[in-house]
């Protein structure tokens, strides 16, 4: 028999009639290894997957069985805190890093709700009372057009595109914004907004209300 969910398991063997010589039970060990996984794999150990990520608060939308684009947004984001190679695929190390991973704290930890960028790791937390809530990939400002860094408010909201293309923008300082691009990179990329990924741009702008504080640092 084949034994598909990672665990750990006894099995007794018997025969079913009484004409066989009994037998000695052995126990040994065995171990279900964990498969490689990305963009197209499905299955039970993508479920495992998505439910320890969720576990640890890695912005997920369903929790499926399938491994998609937004699976492989939240990989890269484990990924970058981790500090582990910024790819969005799961492999050996991956799974040790979510049996025992490295938990980011919030730089405040006053009460209520804020959103704070980590531009050293490229991600977003999302803080209610001190606790990290969500965890989301993102890209700040390249060297040249740099996303400072500092203790801001949400001063204007857009629902839907700006002008230059910002998909459902949160500005916190003058003209850069929390906003959803069709390109999020692993780096720092941007003219000094904050990308997300489409698939959360509604979402995190529905979070960041007016007044919003929004914490960047290094």
């Amino acid at each position: 028999f084949t034994i598909e969910d990672p665990g750990t398991y006894r099995v007794r063997a018997a025969f079913a009639d009484p004409d066989h010589v009994r037998g000695t039970a052995i126990d040994g060990p065995a171990s279900t290894s964990f498969p490689s996984l990305g963009v197209g794999s499905n299955g039970p150990f993508v479920l495992l997957l998505e439910r320890r990520l969720v576990e640890l608060h890695y912005r997920l939308v369903d929790v499926d069985q399938r491994y998609d684009f937004r699976t492989a947004d939240a990989v890269l984001a484990f990924r970058k805190v981790q500090r582990m190679l910024r790819v969005s695929t799961v492999d050996a190390g991956v799974w040790r890093a979510l049996a025992n991973p490295l938990r980011p704290r919030a730089r405040s930890s006053t009460g209520g709700f804020h959103i704070e960028v980590d531009q050293t790791r490229q991600v977003l937390y999302t803080v209610r009372d001190g606790s990290v809530t969500n965890i989301m990939h993102v890209s700040t400002g390249k060297p040249s057009t740099p996303t400072r860094d500092g203790s801001f408010s949400v001063t204007r909201k857009l629902a839907g595109y700006s002008g230059h293309q910002l998909y459902y923008p949160s500005y916190f300082d003058g003209d850069r914004a929390i906003h959803g691009w069709p390109d999020v990179p692993t780096y720092a990329a941007s003219h000094g907004c904050v990308r997300v990924p489409y698939w959360n741009a509604q979402w995190i702008y529905g979070l960041a209300a007016i007044g919003t504080r929004v914490i960047v640092y290094h």
